[in-house]
Formats: C-alpha cells, sequence, structure tokens
C-alpha cells in the first residue's frame, strides 16, 4: 500500500476522525474543506494522520494510482 501523510485542519480531522466509517480519497494533501492550508487558521501543529494507520482503522481510504 502507498504511504501518506495527510495534514487537516481541526475541523475536518475531527470530521475524518468522526465518521464511522469514512471515504475519503487523498490526490493532494488539502483539507476536505479545500481552504488553502498556508491561510487556514485552525490548523494543529500535530494535525497530521498517518491514514493507513489511523483512518483505514475507521473506515476505507483509496488513492488514485
Amino acid at each position: 500500500m502507498d504511504y501518506m501523510i495527510v495534514q487537516f485542519c481541526k475541523g475536518c480531522m475531527d470530521y475524518v476522525l468522526g465518521v464511522e466509517e469514512p471515504t475519503i480519497e487523498f490526490t493532494v494533501p488539502v483539507c476536505i474543506c479545500e481552504v488553502d492550508m498556508e491561510d487556514c487558521d485552525n490548523l494543529e501543529r500535530n494535525g497530521k494522520i498517518e491514514y493507513n494507520e489511523r483512518v483505514t482503522a475507521r473506515g476505507t481510504v483509496q488513492l488514485d494510482d
């Protein structure tokens, strides 16, 4: 499986981790809300998810090849 670390703002992080079976397609490391991360004031310093360890444990993650 490909390995990627994707960073979310806190609002999107809460959404991702709070949904029982999220299906998230990671194409670029941006939040679900698509706010430019440089302009996002909700970004947590520790807001990185190793998707294959934490997100897939709660749902399905698909990567475009």
